[in-house]
C-alpha cells in the first residue's frame, strides 16, 4: 500500500508540471510560436498521467479491501487431471 502511495504522490508532482506545459504550448499556441501538435502531445500527457493515477487508486482501493478483508480472497481449485 504504502507502494502504492508513493507512486501516486510521484504522478501528483508529474501532473502539476505537465499541466504547467500544458499551459505553456498554450500560450506559445496562440502566439504563433508553436504549430497544434506541440499542444496536442502536451494535453495527451496530462490525460496519461490522470489515467495513471485513477488505475492507482483503483489498485490502492482493491489491495486495502483485500487486506482489511481477507477471506474475499478466493484461492482457485485445483484441477486433478
Amino acid at each position: 500500500l504504502q507502494g502504492l502511495e508513493n507512486q501516486y504522490k510521484a504522478l501528483e508532482k508529474n501532473q502539476t508540471q505537465a499541466e504547467n506545459g500544458l499551459h505553456v504550448a498554450q500560450l506559445r499556441f496562440k502566439l504563433g510560436m508553436t504549430v497544434p501538435l506541440e499542444v496536442e502531445q502536451a494535453e495527451l500527457t496530462v490525460q496519461e498521467i490522470k489515467c495513471g493515477m485513477q488505475d492507482l487508486a483503483r489498485a490502492y482501493g482493491q489491495l486495502q479491501m483485500l487486506y482489511e478483508n481477507p477471506w474475499l480472497l478466493t484461492i482457485p481449485p485445483k484441477n486433478n487431471e
